[in-house]
């Protein structure tokens, strides 16, 4: 009983520091819950006004397998393909930026659909194509490290800059950093480096993200040319800056933008002088921490209007338990819901989906659903009698994407269904409820 009461003890002192409350802890939502039944977490994700974008991935979803390029629909994580139903670069695409239609993407890889292109490519919507003979050349090809487009990025100008471990781009040198710039590569001064080169762990640019014609790039790096810069830097178009003393206890795998920060994410433990374990935030005079951050790491961050979305191997952010792999920071109460709506036209013209977590369940029960068309719609509860049990929602729904919360602390234990009927169609989904 001594060795028992020992190990819960122990147990508890090994989680307190994990789920230790701090009152913006309350901003981590975990919107995408039960939304990654298997696969491993993604390389990059990336939202705009078309909706929010997974490179790197491979799920097996609800209704889909998806590997490389992936989007929310509302629902679930759905794969990017083309007229033809080819999935385009799924060997390893790491990383991916936006410029209008068209969308880029970088890894490792010899192709693009049926394209030859090293390590980077763009896809205009239509056909696939190379930038000149891409990126190439990291002298030790032999092991894990080898040539791979890490990250990318496009100024205002349209100017499409690269971040990864290589020392060439097309036919100049460039160290780890390079910018495709009126067809043409060319290098950003000495590039980003480090003292003492690891065989097994290279200098690497991991993340690029750009404001106005400035270029921010984190990873592992310790300097450029004899300045000092730890992991994160920035470009202003002639010099590379650092900002404050960087990152410290770890690298920095991802960042992104809103109108306010520049966030930074990765398996770093300080930002300059802030505790801030796996992400935190730059004003532009000083770093500051995210509640009590995502220990664990984070893999990658975007940030649209109100919100913040990190993924990366980890279970906890803040102190909210069981967030698998994917992370949401608001700041704002009210969650936007047009970020999610917006993918419905990923569905066939007439179907709607449909979903519920937890189950089983306990009490409270999450019903998504995402309609095609305006209509008259009735949510009900049915036991396993085929009888109604409750009437959840009767009246008009709007297209889009709506989430319903029911309280069943009133309900008996068993085996019920909750029913959908949307303009004449039926959808239902078991639900078990147990005390």
């Amino acid at each position: 009983m001594k060795k028992i009461g020992i190990s819960i003890v122990l147990i508890m002192c090994c989680l307190s520091p994990i789920i230790s409350r701090v009152p913006a802890d309350t901003n981590w939502r975990d919107v995408f819950k039960y939304s990654w039944p298997i696969g491993s977490p993604p390389r990059q994700i990336l939202i705009d006004n078309s909706g929010i974008y997974l490179c790197g991935v491979s799920i097996v979803g609800f209704s889909d397998t998806v590997k490389g390029l992936a989007q929310w629909n509302g629902i679930e994580w759905a794969a990017l393909r083309d007229s033809a139903g080819k999935d385009g670069v799924n060997i390893l695409p790491i990383c991916m930026a936006k410029d209008g239609n068209n969308l880029y993407t970088g890894g490792f890889f010899d192709s693009a659909g049926t394209t030859p292109a090293k390590n980077i490519a763009k896809w205009d919507g239509y056909s696939w194509s190379s930038l000149g003979a891409g990126i190439h050349g990291f002298q030790n090809e032999s092991h894990l490290y080898k040539t791979k487009g890490y990250a990318l990025t496009i100024t205002d100008s349209g100017h499409v800059y690269v971040g990864g471990t290589f020392d060439s781009a097309g036919t100049i040198m460039a160290n780890n950093i390079a910018v495709w710039k009126d067809s043409v590569w060319l290098p950003l001064g000495g590039g980003l480096t480090a003292d003492s080169i690891q065989i097994l762990y290279p200098p690497q640019v991991r993340s690029l993200i750009s404001k106005g014609n400035d270029v921010f790039a984190g990873g592992y790096f310790s300097k450029t040319g004899e300045l000092e810069i730890n992991n994160i830097a920035k470009w202003n178009g002639s010099e590379w800056f650092p900002l404050d003393s960087g990152l410290k206890g770890g690298d920095c795998f991802s960042l992104t933008l809103d109108s306010n920060y520049l966030y930074a994410g990765g398996n770093f433990k300080n930002a300059d002088t802030c505790s801030s374990p796996g992400i935190a935030r730059w004003d532009g005079i000083q770093w500051q921490s995210l509640g009590s951050g995502i220990p664990a790491g984070v893999e990658s961050i975007s940030a649209f209007n109100d919100i913040l979305v990190a993924t990366g191997s980890f279970f906890v952010a803040g102190d909210t338990m069981f967030s698998r792999f994917i992370a949401f920071w608001c700041e704002n109460p009210i969650i936007p819901k047009n970020i999610f709506a917006s993918n419905l036209l990923l569905l066939p013209d007439n179907e709607y989906s449909f979903f519920i977590y937890p189950n089983p369940s306990n009490k409270t029960i999450n019903i998504h659903y995402a309609v095609y068309e305006d209509g008259i719609g009735i949510l009900t509860l049915i036991n396993s009698n085929g009888t109604l049990q409750k009437k959840l929602y009767s009246g008009f729904i709007i297209k889009g994407s709506h989430e319903l919360v029911f309280n069943s602390s009133d309900i008996p234990s068993g085996a019920y269904f909750i029913q959908l009927e949307h303009n004449s169609k039926i959808k239902t989904r078991k639900i078990i409820i147990e005390r």
